[in-house]
């Protein structure tokens, strides 16, 4: 809902300049409207496609699940046909499992939703 409404929202801003014209009546702000517009448009893009795609181009697979003292747990992942990326002291990640990538809810809402 959160994306489908703030798409009606820009979409319904450009409408009402466009219709007014006396909003952007000058050249510069003709300019930064098409930027503005630009960029919602290519962020949406890059969050609902690109992204997603390059994340199905990189799997990676479960090697090892091991307990840990403290009611915790240690999972070790593999890439699957590409080289990884090297974590840094304090770094995490998401799993995603049996969900896709091009999926609207983040693991934390889904997780409260009790589907994992």
């Amino acid at each position: 809902a959160h994306a489908l409404l703030s798409t009606v929202a820009v979409v319904a801003a450009l409408v009402h300049v466009e219709l007014v014209h006396y909003y952007i009546a000058s050249l510069w702000k003709r300019g930064l409207w098409a930027a503005m517009t630009a960029a919602f448009v290519g962020v949406v893009v890059w969050v609902r496609v690109i992204k997603p795609v390059t994340r199905l181009r990189r799997p990676w697979e479960v090697e090892a699940v091991t307990s840990e003292p403290g009611a915790t747990w240690t999972v070790t992942l593999r890439p699957v046909g590409h080289d990884g990326f090297n974590f840094v002291p304090g770094q995490f990640g998401w799993l995603s499992l049996n969900r896709s990538a091009f999926a609207f809810r983040s693991p934390r809402r889904a997780r409260r939703a009790g589907t994992y």
